[in-house]
């Protein structure tokens, strides 16, 4: 499934002519400071949505993801999470444990880790989660479109790439 999937997004994407833009998941607090005056979509009952509650309690510290049945990566955990940069040749793909300890660098690429964001689906308030940080992807100096998932996803999607882990 994952296969015909990963064919059948690429040609909607190239089809559609969507261009992929740089985007990052930031704390809703730094988010407020620096942008005071943003206004945030939410909907005008207030039941329609409980926000900032998980109903995935402990989904990503599973030994295992939910529902899942298509190949794992051999040299990670399928739950842990990884950065994804679609490149003209192959994508890359590193671990944010490594990520977290050292940065990443290659071919013009620069991955650093930035602390404070809690996981959505850690525990049930979305903000007693525990920190899993963010991420910001550069080439030579340009923000670029990137992926933060788990390893079994980046696996399923790209399945020849090897996960950076050290």
């Amino acid at each position: 499934m994952a296969a015909i999937h990963r064919r059948s997004h690429s040609r909607s994407i190239d089809r559609l002519g969507l261009k992929l833009i740089p985007s990052r998941i930031v704390a809703f607090g730094d988010f407020a400071a620096n942008y005071p005056e943003a206004k945030v979509l939410v909907p005008s009952d207030r039941n329609f949505r409980d926000y900032g509650r998980n109903p995935y309690i402990g989904y990503d510290t599973a030994a295992a993801p939910f529902l899942y049945q298509g190949d794992l990566p051999d040299n990670i955990p399928a739950m842990s999470r990884v950065v994804v940069i679609r490149t003209e040749k192959e994508p890359i793909v590193v671990s944010l444990e490594k990520i977290r300890r050292s940065g990443f660098s290659s071919d013009g690429y620069e991955i650093s880790f930035q602390a404070g964001v809690a996981s959505a689906l850690d525990s049930a308030a979305i903000s007693e989660g525990r920190d899993v940080g963010t991420v910001r992807v550069t080439r030579n100096g340009e923000h670029v479109p990137h992926d933060v998932t788990f390893a079994f996803v980046a696996h399923a999607f790209h399945p020849d790439a090897a996960i950076i882990t050290e």
